[in-house]
This record gives C-alpha cells, structure tokens and sequence, in this order.
C-alpha cells in the first residue's frame, strides 16, 4: 500500500535526482565516497542529506553502469580508499540527465503556476446528490439505524393514507 504524500517527505524527490547530483560533484574532480558524503552534508541542502550506507551502494551501482570508474589508492593513515571519477559515458549522461532535470523542472514550475479557468466549461460544477434511500460508503453501516429511526417515526406519528381506492 503506497503512503500518502506528506510534506517532509523528500525521499521520492532525491531517488530520482541523487545519480545527477553524484554526477556533478564528480565532474568537477575525482574524490572518494566518504568525501562526497561529507560535500552533501556540508555543502547541500538540509533535506538532501544521505546516510553513508545509502551512497556506497548508490556508487557501485553508478560503476557498474560505467558511468564511473572507481580505484583504489593509499589514502591517509595508510588506508585504502576507493577513488571515484566520471567516465566519458558518465559525462555524456550527465549532460543528458541535466537537460531532461531542466526540462521537468521547468514543467512543473509552470503547472505549479498555472491556475485554471473559472468556472469549468462554462457552467459550475454541481453539487453530488445525496439520496437517504440509497446510504452509500460509510454510511452503509448506520443503514440499520436509519431503517429504525424511519419505522419509530412512523409508529409515532403515523401518516394519514391519502388516494386509497375505495
């Protein structure tokens, strides 16, 4: 079952939007996984912040599409450290992506701008009748309280029989 839309919720948003972002920091020069980690905590937005165990499995996956190629080095303390760099394929596909991004951002800024014309086609909308003979959706389960309350009315105050044959 999908959960509602809610207002905090970025996660669809940056799944769609990470493999771009990942590809930009590393046009500008080769780094290492915990260094591009540390440029979105740091240098990004509050709200596009990823847990490391989300970004390495994200960095293979780009590895193995040969969007990047990835070596190991001697880094620090004598540690070794995968380094990541965009491959021309990575680069011809960020440029890609950046124009589509674009594109779909504009797109939706326009919708998110546009506002319909009053009233629709012409004519207002009308109202959905509600028919107490026909209990629909929730209602259906008060059907029984309905049916009595109609036959306590009627014992009460009992209606005269009007146009009876004789």
């Amino acid at each position: 079952m999908k959960r509602a839309f809610q207002t905090n919720d970025f996660s669809e948003l940056k799944r769609g939007s990470i493999e771009l972002v990942i590809l930009s920091l590393l046009r500008h020069h080769p780094n290492y996984g915990y260094a591009l980690y540390a440029a979105l905590r740091d240098g990004g937005h509050p709200d596009f912040v990823f847990r490391p165990q989300t970004l390495y499995p994200l960095l293979h996956r780009l590895e193995r599409r040969a969007w990047i190629a990835g070596a190991s080095e001697e880094g620090r303390q004598h540690r070794q450290q995968r380094i990541y760099r965009v491959t021309p394929e990575g680069e011809r596909l960020f440029q890609q992506h950046l124009q589509q991004w674009k594109r779909f951002t504009k797109a939706v800024e326009t919708l998110l701008a546009y506002t319909p014309p009053q009233p629709y086609r012409g004519r207002p909308l009308k109202e959905p009748r509600k028919s107490p003979s026909k209990p629909s959706g929730r209602k259906k389960k008060y059907a029984k309280e309905y049916v009595a309350d109609a036959l306590l009315k009627s014992l009460v105050a009992p209606q005269p029989l009007r146009n009876l044959p004789l």
